[in-house]
């Protein structure tokens, strides 16, 4: 289970380590904005889209929230990302490794 606190504009904490297989969400909007949490990976090939494992609703100011759909995730390095607006831009953002069993 990955509990992450979500705000202006930071994934707490941004560095995750977790065994290979089904991850769960459980994410706290503690900020003033709206934000959300997706997983994807972690390169592509530039001006394409990255590839999203999963991701949770959009979360308003004080809402908790968890994955959309089951997550399965293989050993790897994935990013962990607010998709609205340019929050990754602006440093909302970390790092989700996932190692073998």
């Amino acid at each position: 289970m990955l509990e992450i606190n979500l705000d202006e504009y930071r994934i707490r904490p941004e560095n995750f380590e977790v065994p290979a297989g089904r991850i769960h969400l459980v994410v706290t909007n503690t900020g003033r904005l709206t934000h959300n949490l997706a997983i994807e990976s972690f390169e592509h090939v530039t001006g394409e889209e990255a590839k999203q494992y999963g991701r949770t609703d959009t979360l308003h100011p004080g809402e908790h929230g968890s994955e959309q759909a089951p997550i399965t995730l293989e050993p790897g390095k994935y990013r962990l990302t607010c998709t609205i607006g340019n929050h990754d831009d602006l440093g909302q953002y970390g790092e989700l490794k996932v190692v073998a069993r």
